[in-house]
């Protein structure tokens, strides 16, 4: 399954199968389908900042709201060629 995220469930099965039933990087990548590099950097993350879980993404947060997103998406979709000025328009009078 590459380019997949692992939940926190497969990451506590993997710090399990290490820490509690002693088992090698590769036998885990075996275990869990997955690479030896993937389960080494997640037993790492575990040793070294004692976490399983993904850190919150930091930036802005979006403008748009995920309702407005869709409805842009669809716009651009039915016409490949509209303005900006007529998107905020459309976008405007849906929101009233």
């Amino acid at each position: 399954m590459p380019g997949k995220y692992l939940s926190v469930k497969e990451r506590e099965l993997i710090i399990n199968l290490h820490v509690k039933q002693s088992k090698s990087n590769a036998e885990i990548a075996k275990i869990v389908s997955r690479s030896r590099f993937t389960i080494q950097s997640i037993i790492g993350r575990f040793k070294y900042e004692g976490r399983v879980e993904s850190k919150s993404k930091s930036g802005w947060p979006s403008v748009l709201a995920d309702g407005d997103r869709l409805k842009i998406k669809r716009m651009v979709t039915a016409d490949p060629f509209i303005s900006t000025q007529n998107i905020t328009t459309e976008l405007h009078q849906f929101s009233q």
